[in-house]
């Protein structure tokens, strides 16, 4: 399996805690493993009409993600290193997480906001947060 298809299989289980995951992963389906912002542009104003678009991002810019009003008009930053790692953040509004992955596709580290959160995570220990994306990724 390349690692694109693995990457994106793991953000589908992840989109079960962030909905803007599976978003991600439809991205990541159609371009790849992409380094930049990828950003949703409306087109024929209609809702579902529209296309990614792809921009260059400075050096040292961190994965992020936003939407207008928490999941309107989704934009992604991804990174890939020269160590060969990729890295996403998906997560709109308060609460995020940040996944790292290697060139096969495999999950290499999750980062989970540290926000206080009795809602989202239920928890605000991060080490019982990243065990929570763990259980979907390898459920």
């Amino acid at each position: 399996m390349k690692a694109p298809q693995k990457v994106s299989e793991t953000l589908r289980k992840v989109s079960k805690k962030f909905r803007s995951a599976g978003i991600l992963a439809d991205i990541v389906e159609q371009v790849g493993l992409f380094n930049g912002r990828i950003e949703y542009v409306e087109q024929d104003g209609g809702a579902n009409c529209g296309e990614f678009v792809l921009s260059p991002v400075p050096a040292g810019t961190r994965p992020s993600c936003s939407a207008v009003d928490g999941w309107a008009w989704p934009s992604f930053t991804c990174v890939s290193f020269e160590i060969q790692v990729w890295n996403c953040m998906v997560g709109f509004g308060l609460h995020d997480c940040i996944l790292t992955f290697d060139v096969a596709g495999d999950i290499l580290d999750i980062i989970p906001d540290d926000r206080p959160s009795s809602r989202c995570w239920g928890t605000d220990d991060r080490t019982a947060r990243t065990a929570q994306i763990r259980a979907l990724v390898e459920a």
